[in-house]
């Protein structure tokens, strides 16, 4: 498979339908149709599990599912268990889906771990690209290719080209479910208060938060957790490409540059002087990432830079800032090349089915049922971006928050993926220990160069 760094204009375009479909325009479609836009039913799935019963002793077929669930009421993951409860119903008496929920960090030593002993669960949630690549390349995955070229219903129903991050050697082995962007969100009221724009560059952000700082308000300028690794790693890759735009990433994948890169090197001190500025709460080295979502939603924090997977919380009833949140492109950097329109995300929580499933039917019946439309329509309604065309959706429901970043979408030039993904888990896992101790205070320019050696030395292009 060839390394995927930016997602092809098919998608892009896809994503941009998405982000400007109003309720209006949805309906529109729908009265031309005279009908309801149409779905993948229980029914209609009937027909993968027709030899469900194990061995014909009447026993349903029991699938394994290892699933992501950080418990933060993310509606993704709210939605996922009610999918999971309503299958395992439906299917009563021939399929039931046992699922290990946990968070999606907590995997990715569990599952290489299953992996090498020949026990991964029948199916799982994954990252794409580079991450799911060993995997494949092992013989570890299922391919879909046949199971959607077999149902051009449900195969048409998903965003043109979004299945590119799970494709390797013209076969899909997955099935994404969620999009993934990183954004800027700010609380209105405290920006307010303090007479502040929303910031365009890095320069202003931090201005910004040095006041909100220096207030006596003991407001948090910026909600940041990073116990786990990767909440560091994705702001210094968008700081990165703001600050160099894509060629050196690019050039370092490839062995035509570095990981010693200035854009790189700068991007991760810029994080390590927040830091010091004390603009980061107290303790944020030993928060978890749900943590700073609280911090968010609770209206404690000011501003807070992090993916779009969580905009549902912050528009649940329980919110304090459900009315108070402005979102926006993540900062430029002054004198940087790269692009506001340029946006890090992913094709996300994919569905994979493992190759030593005994009964790929079976689990084939269940992803079915998972990605058809009223599912997806929930998770559109509660603020999710999910994977499906726009025309498969009712847009009117969707929360304010939510209806921001789409339309924020809708200027999208370029969608670059997460570092980690990119490089697998391995050494995606090194650049994100990486950036994190530079935050916590180890010298950029040497962390780096250790990183280019420990790159040289294991990753596979």
């Amino acid at each position: 498979m060839k390394k995927l760094t930016s997602l092809s204009l098919a998608v892009l375009l896809g994503i941009s339908v998405v982000g400007c479909g109003s309720g209006a325009g949805s309906k529109g479609a729908e009265a031309e149709t005279g009908s309801e836009p149409e779905t993948v039913t229980a029914s209609e799935t009937d027909a993968g599990s027709q030899n469900a019963d194990s061995e014909g002793t009447g026993e349903p077929v029991e699938l394994s599912l290892m699933a992501w669930d950080g418990g933060t009421g993310e509606a993704a993951e709210v939605i996922m268990h009610e999918i999971i409860d309503e299958f395992n119903k439906e299917y009563e008496g021939r399929i039931r889906i046992l699922p290990e929920y946990l968070p999606s960090e907590e995997t990715k030593t569990k599952l290489p771990t299953l992996m090498a002993a020949n026990s991964a669960p029948d199916m799982f949630m994954s990252w794409s690209a580079g991450y799911l690549e060993p995997y494949v390349t092992a013989g570890k995955v299922y391919s879909l290719q046949e199971a959607l070229d077999s149902d051009p219903e449900w195969k048409g129903m998903f965003i043109d080209g979004i299945m590119d991050q799970v494709t390797y050697d013209g076969k899909i082995c997955a099935v994404p479910t969620v999009l993934s962007t990183q954004v800027a969100y700010y609380n209105k009221e405290i920006y307010d208060r303090f007479d502040l724009p929303i910031p365009k560059t890095h320069e202003e952000y931090i201005e910004g938060l040095k006041v909100i700082r220096d207030s006596g308000e003991d407001i948090i300028p910026m909600a940041f957790g990073n116990s786990t690794a990767w909440p560091s790693a994705s702001h210094s890759e968008i700081l990165a490409n703001r600050i160099g735009g894509n060629d050196p990433f690019d050039k370092a994948l490839d062995g035509s540059g570095t990981w010693t890169d200035e854009s790189f090197i700068k991007a991760a001190t810029l994080l390590q002087e927040m830091v010091n500025e004390k603009l980061v709460p107290e303790g944020y080295a030993g928060m978890t990432p749900e943590e700073a979502v609280e911090q968010f939603k609770s209206g404690k924090a000011a501003s807070f830079i992090w993916s779009s997977y969580c905009i549902s919380n912050f528009e649940a009833e329980d919110s304090a800032i459900r009315d108070k949140t402005i979102i926006a492109k993540c900062p430029t950097v002054e004198n940087g090349k790269g692009d506001e329109n340029h946006w890090l995300g992913q094709a996300d929580k994919c569905l994979v089915i493992s190759e030593r499933c005994e009964n790929k039917e079976a689990a084939v019946t269940f992803l079915k049922y998972y990605t058809q439309t009223r599912y997806m329509q929930k998770m559109a309604d509660a603020g999710t971006l999910t994977t499906i065309k726009a025309e498969n959706l009712d847009m009117s429901n969707v929360g304010p928050i939510a209806g921001q970043i789409m339309q924020l979408h809708s200027d999208m030039t370029g969608l670059f993926v997460f570092y980690d993904v990119v490089l697998g888990s391995v050494v995606g896992n090194e650049y994100n220990n990486t950036v994190q101790g530079i935050m916590a205070g180890d010298d950029a320019q040497e962390a780096f160069e250790n990183f280019q050696q420990f790159f040289e030395d294991n990753y596979n292009k």
